[in-house]
C-alpha cells in the first residue's frame, strides 16, 4: 500500500504545479532585413511573449534599447556607422527577462551586414531625356536620387524620392536636358523600421 500511496501523493503534487518545468519566455523569430546602409538610422522590432522586461547586452555604438511594449516587444534604435564600415557584421544581443522567482531569462541575436549604395548601372537617352537604371537590394530603404550640372558640386538638387518593392529601378529625368549632368543615389537618413506599427 504505501507504494500506491506515494504515487498518488506525487500525482497532487503535479497538479497543484510541483515539480512543473517553467520555460523562459521565447523570442519569435526575427524575419526582417539583415542588411542596412551606411549613414542611416534603422528601427527594428524583437518580440517575446510573457516578458518583463527586455536588457541590450551587446550592440553596435549609436544603439538604443527603446522599450515600447514591456508584453510585446522591444524596439532597437541603431545609427548605422560611416561608408568604411562596409562589408562588416554587426551584432545585437538582447536577453529578456520575465517576471518570477527566479526570474527567468533567454537571449536573442539578430545580425546586420553594412552594404553599400547600389550604383547607378547606366544611363541611356530616350527622346533626348535621361533614363537612368539601378538596383533595389533593399525594398525598405527609400532612395534619393540627386542631380547636379558641374563636379565638384555647389549644392545637389533632389530628382526624385524612390519608393519601390521593384528589386530593379527605371527612372527619367523629366528636366530639360543640358550639356552634362552628373546623378548620384544616397540613401534617405530616416532609413527603416520593421515591426510595432512601422509603415
Amino acid at each position: 500500500m504505501k507504494p500506491v500511496c506515494l504515487l498518488w501523493l506525487g500525482l497532487l503534487w503535479a497538479a497543484n504545479g510541483v515539480g512543473q518545468v517553467v520555460l523562459p519566455p521565447p523570442f519569435y523569430p526575427y524575419t526582417g532585413p539583415t542588411v542596412a546602409y551606411p549613414d542611416t538610422q534603422v528601427l527594428f522590432e524583437l518580440r517575446a511573449s510573457g516578458v518583463a522586461g527586455f536588457e541590450l547586452l551587446a550592440a553596435p555604438t549609436n544603439t538604443d534599447l527603446l522599450v515600447v511594449d514591456l508584453g510585446r516587444g522591444a524596439l532597437i534604435s541603431w545609427r548605422t556607422p560611416a561608408r568604411s564600415a562596409v562589408g562588416t557584421t554587426n551584432q545585437f544581443v538582447v536577453r529578456t527577462i520575465a517576471g518570477g522567482d527566479p526570474s527567468l531569462t533567454v537571449t536573442g541575436t539578430v545580425s546586420f551586414v553594412v552594404i553599400d549604395v547600389p550604383p547607378i548601372r547606366s544611363i541611356v537617352t530616350s527622346n533626348g531625356l535621361a533614363v537612368l537604371r539601378f538596383d533595389n537590394p533593399l525594398p525598405i530603404q527609400q532612395l534619393v536620387v540627386q542631380w547636379t550640372d558641374a563636379l565638384p558640386p555647389t549644392n545637389w538638387t533632389e530628382l526624385a524620392v524612390v519608393n519601390s518593392t521593384a528589386p530593379f529601378i527605371t527612372l527619367t529625368d523629366t528636366n530639360a536636358p543640358t550639356a552634362q549632368r552628373f546623378y548620384r543615389l544616397i540613401p534617405r537618413w530616416d532609413a527603416w523600421c520593421w515591426g510595432f506599427d512601422c509603415p
